[in-house]
């Protein structure tokens, strides 16, 4: 077994189960060591089940484990052992399936191993150092934190009662469930060069979190700093959607709480930093790793050959099977890279991103566990915008509320159900007002001159959102009272949301004199949701030149032979997206063989000049609440890292009368000649801001009609 840890090969693992059954055949089954025997096969089981996938392995050891157990006297010195063992094949099988009954039990399983080993162990309550009683403690710490995150809440027991046992642990205070040391072990396990990119990024985000639950917030931000600067590894690593989604659990909320403890530490820039490049390791990676390995293919092509053998040699293999040798050869080969090409894979500086946004201004909304804040970038200046009074929990709830409304508002039974939708919809979005937007707006500089319905015909700033963690449900474009002249957004700026600075900085390549008068490529899918289909397209035709593909001429393929001669394209159809595997996420072609169009499917094309892409959708810039808050990824973004500037999208299900009615408002202010039908994109999120409030004239009460409506890029 020892040699399975040390090197991974799964022929020794086989060896170590084939050694445990025999011993449990031997030893007789009224002997006091049979179940102790039996629940090594059972954790022999287990490690097989997660390394092979095979789920049915982890159920089978879970049965076996608490039998033996059972049969362990509650006297035994190893019955806490045993408890522990139990309690993790339960939580292992809880990280892959979310069942909290599985967490549950194994909270109550390690609280029993702690309290059995204090009443075996009748000995002096000051001897942390007693290694059992560390890995019972710590064991239960990472069972009730892991039950916290489930709800989110600040004030959560489990997590009050993991903060209890954790600073005592820390202080090595007598009833301490950690070592003095544990800090300095996190520390040595993150820097450990030959260990796999998971558990070294795993490790310092516990380094991290474990001194900011100290208040060491200069100690702690080293730990968030190091687990953000292994990030691209795990991005280089490519580990199948159910691994990646299960280690982006585990790294809930990383860039959030970095950046909450960086400000605490009077560190705004490096917040930043940690925002940046802490978040969006799914979407970077539909981007990221091309044109890097272009050059590199054009520098040194065996080196290539050589990175590319090694990182598809990760692929589809899960963590526990990798070879040490594996993870150096792949070190090695980075080092080899570095060399002649700097920064390969590696993010800029973040000044060189501020510095790029020349006046453009940027509001970052973030909130942690520390602090919730806007941090605004204008003219190459950071300003922290502190918002004292919103904490994490109230955010939560804030976007909870406002799902519920918007469900209410579209969907209720019954005129009443839907007027108190709308209702609640306005409150929200005033609270949004007040707490975050204003403050935000303010501080840019943005509330000192005459709001837009006082100067119109006059261009309004450009604002672009960022939010991150839990702020990322939220509609801050529409925050205001659309009943009070100069107290919303929309009155003020044009907003725009981007994933990342990075996304935001990518400039399209120039259009060829072709490209620029090629007419907008059109795809329509009729299908069940989208009765309107058939009026769009007849509105768009009317007031732009178009490229048809409708129907059965809609396929995919069709799609990407197109794509490239056409730099504007506009989606009438529904659109999927695929959190645990973005790449897979789709537009849906229902005559397609393969069922649409996936955002890899785009991103393969590498279309450096697309402009805009219109998805005329449901919720195309929705995005579930999901462990996966620093995941900026909607429809709607994931396309427009596929390559397109401009994007313009929707946060939820769109009225069929209210769609048709802004796609002509948005492609009529675009239009650039009347004669041609030709359309300028980079006025699309002016378009947009128009349209939308010709639409929050017409209909002040009724939010969800003009709220969703959303620009991504630009």
């Amino acid at each position: 077994m020892r040699r399975f840890v040390r090197a991974g090969d799964i022929d020794d693992l086989l060896a170590a189960l084939d050694a445990s059954r025999t011993v449990v055949t031997i030893v007789p089954e009224d002997d006091p060591f049979h179940a102790k025997y039996r629940l090594n096969v059972a954790t022999d089981l287990a490690r097989l089940g997660r390394v092979t996938g095979d789920d049915a392995l982890l159920d089978e050891a879970a049965a076996m484990a608490r039998d033996c157990v059972e049969e362990i006297p509650a006297e035994d010195p190893d019955r806490p052992l045993a408890l522990h063992k139990l309690a993790v094949l339960l939580t292992d099988r809880y990280l892959r399936t979310g069942d909290t009954a599985d967490l549950d039990e194994s909270v109550a399983h390690r609280r029993a191993a702690v309290e059995g080993w204090r009443t075996v162990h009748d000995t002096d309550p000051a001897a942390v150092e007693d290694k059992d009683r560390r890995l019972y403690l710590s064991g239960l710490i990472h069972a009730l934190r892991l039950r916290a995150e489930r709800s989110g809440d600040d004030s959560d027991p489990y997590l009050t009662e993991a903060i209890k046992v954790g600073r005592g642990l820390l202080d090595g205070r007598a009833d301490s469930p950690l070592a003095p040391g544990a800090c300095t072990l996190y520390e040595q396990a993150a820097a450990q060069p030959n260990a796999k990119p998971e558990s070294r990024v795993t490790a310092a985000y516990a380094w991290g979190r474990a001194r900011a639950e100290l208040g060491e917030w200069d100690r702690a931000l080293q730990g968030f700093t190091q687990a953000v600067e292994l990030l691209p590894l795990l991005a280089l690593v490519r580990l199948g959607p159910a691994d990646q989604a299960a280690l982006l659990n585990r790294l809930w909320a990383l860039a959030a709480e970095g950046a909450g403890c960086a400000l605490q530490a009077g560190q705004p820039e490096k917040a930043l930093e940690l925002l940046e490049y802490g978040r969006a390791v799914l979407a970077e990676q539909l981007t990221g790793a091309d044109d890097d390995l272009v050059r590199l293919r054009t520098l040194d092509p065996a080196l290539a050959e050589r990175f590319e053998h090694l990182r598809d040699g990760f692929d589809g293999q899960r963590p526990a099977t990798r070879h040490q040798s594996t993870v150096i050869s792949w070190n090695e080969t980075l080092r080899a890279i570095r060399d002649i090409l700097p920064g390969f894979l590696e993010p800029p500086p973040i000044r060189e991103l501020i510095a790029g946004l020349g006046e453009r201004t940027v509001v970052f909304v973030n909130t942690s566990a520390y602090r919730s804040d806007c941090i605004v970038l204008r003219s190459g200046t950071i300003t922290v915008v502190p918002l004292p009074e919103v904490t994490r929990e109230e955010f939560t709830n804030q976007a909870s509320r406002m799902l519920k409304a918007v469900a209410f508002a579209i969907g209720g039974r019954g005129q009443e159900a839907r007027r108190t939708g709308e209702e609640d919809l306005r409150e929200f979005l005033e609270w949004l007002w007040t707490r975050v937007a204003r403050p935000a707006l303010e501080a840019a500089g943005f509330l000192t001159g005459a709001p837009a319905a006082d100067r119109e015909g006059r261009e309004l700033p450009r604002l672009w959102w960022i939010p991150c963690g839990f702020t990322g449900h939220l509609p801050l474009h529409a925050a205001g009272s659309p009943g009070a002249t100069g107290e919303s957004v929309l009155d003020h700026v044009v907003p725009s949301y981007a994933p990342t600075l990075r996304s935001l900085l990518r400039e399209p390549a120039p259009a060829s004199p072709g490209e620029a008068q090629a007419p907008l490529l059109l795809v329509a899918a009729p299908q069940d949701g989208l009765p309107g289909i058939d009026r769009e397209i007849d509105v768009l035709r009317r007031l732009v030149a178009t490229k048809p593909l409708v129907g059965e001429d809609a396929t995919a393929q069709a799609v990407k032979e197109h794509l490239a001669h056409h730099p504007v394209v506009h989606f009438a159809c529904h659109g999927v997206l695929d959190l645990d595997n973005p790449g897979e996420s789709r537009l849906l072609l229902p005559t397609d063989p393969g069922g649409g169009l996936t955002v890899r499917d785009l991103t393969a094309l590498r279309l450096p000049r697309s402009r805009l892409a219109y998805l005329s959708a449901c919720s195309t810039a929705f995005r579930p609440i999901s462990a996966l808050m620093d995941e900026p990824l909607t429809l709607s973004t994931a396309i427009h890292l596929a390559g397109f500037h401009n994007v313009i999208g929707s946060q939820w299900t769109v009225n069929d009368l209210v769609a048709v009615r802004l796609v002509r408002t948005v492609y009529a202010q675009m239009r650039s000649d009347e004669d041609s039908g030709a359309i300028d994109p980079e006025r699309s999120a002016a378009a947009l801001r128009r349209a939308v409030m010709q639409l929050r004239r017409m209909y002040p009460e009724l939010p969800s009609l003009w709220a969703p409506h959303v620009h991504v890029g630009g």
